[in-house]
């Protein structure tokens, strides 16, 4: 089979095509035909193993383990391993393999049955649902399990430009907030489009931010002061990073241990669970029209050297996608 393949760390051109074995499905694994897949910024990342938490998150200390990057996916069951239960040969399926050996710049694709993966519903494109795994997730936990949001409420999301942030203001207004977007200039209409009430330059070091204005703030980029950032919190608001370097993490962990001290704001780092239920929750918003994951560019799976690229320099609105 033909996929995108790396031996070693570092920028696009070390990616190349290849012929690879097409993958065997073991015990409870799925053998897939790659329809459509994603790319996010974490692809950018994995690929140069930069920030540091790539290579200590067990993605290889020297040399990266998984050859073939991409994981955000949608495709169809066309061979199943022993002990496989939950799919069937022919199944239409969505969800992500960052947990389990990475993988989806391919044309066919082995994923463990018990991954964060679930059927595609008739009526969601494979283009669509491959946008839906991590930035939704990430949008939908941020803004439910972090705090009681209400209508009327303020919500600021940092690096609302990109696949997650786009979910997020879609998400944010469906909980009738008001919705604070911040990202580059370029993309000032389609953040507006998406619903968001006001759009702030990022390349504004504070951003203009008054005090106790916002109860949730959701960094999405990991940027900033963050003793700024607590103190545009109203009493009880919620400061959630979701990326950032070490140092701006380990920051954020000892801040946010003595933010309650300060009117109950909260510090916080996003942590990520992967579930079947939430993808389903995600797909059954999009397939109401409540929300409609942004699709900036697609991609041949040749190209797709060219579209990590593009991710990486932040100029990506909404989501790229790869057919191979």
């Amino acid at each position: 089979m033909r996929a995108l393949v790396r031996e070693v760390y570092g920028n696009p051109d070390v990616l190349r095509i290849a012929e690879v074995p097409k993958p065997c499905p073991g015990p409870g694994e799925l053998l897939v035909k790659v329809h459509a897949a994603s790319v996010a910024k974490a692809d950018w990342e994995i690929l140069r193993g930069k920030p540091v938490w790539v290579k200590l998150s067990g993605f290889g200390l020297f040399r990266p383990k998984a050859k073939i990057l991409g994981y955000n996916f949608a495709g169809r069951v066309e061979g199943v391993g022993p002990e496989v239960s939950r799919f069937n040969l022919g199944d239409e399926i969505f969800g992500d393999t960052l947990l389990h050996g990475l993988g989806a710049f391919a044309e066919w694709l082995c994923v463990p049955q018990d991954a964060a993966i679930t059927t595609r519903p008739p009526g969601l494109s494979p283009e669509a649902a491959a946008c839906l795994p991590e930035s939704g997730l990430i949008a939908l936990q941020a803004l439910r399990d972090h705090v009681d949001l209400q209508p009327g409420q303020r919500v600021l999301i940092n690096g609302a430009g990109g696949g997650t942030g786009t979910l997020a203001i879609q998400l944010a207004k469906i909980r009738g907030t008001e919705v604070t977007a911040v990202d580059h200039t370029a993309k000032f209409d389609r953040l507006r489009a998406l619903g968001a009430d006001h759009v702030l330059d990022f390349m504004h070091a504070d951003f203009n931010l008054p005090d106790d204005r916002y109860d949730l703030i959701l960094d999405i980029v990991g940027v900033g002061s963050l003793r700024r950032w607590r103190r545009s919190l109203r009493a009880g608001g919620v400061y959630l990073t979701v990326g950032g370097s070490i140092g701006y993490l380990l920051k954020t962990l000892l801040l946010g241990g003595v933010s309650r001290l300060c009117r109950g704001k909260r510090v916080r780092v996003f942590a990520l669970r992967h579930n079947v239920p939430d993808l389903v929750q995600l797909a059954d918003l999009a397939l109401r029209g409540e929300v409609t994951p942004v699709i900036d560019r697609r991609y041949t799976l040749d190209q797709t050297a060219e579209a990590i690229s593009y991710v990486g320099a932040g100029r990506s609105i909404g989501k790229l996608v790869i057919t191979p």
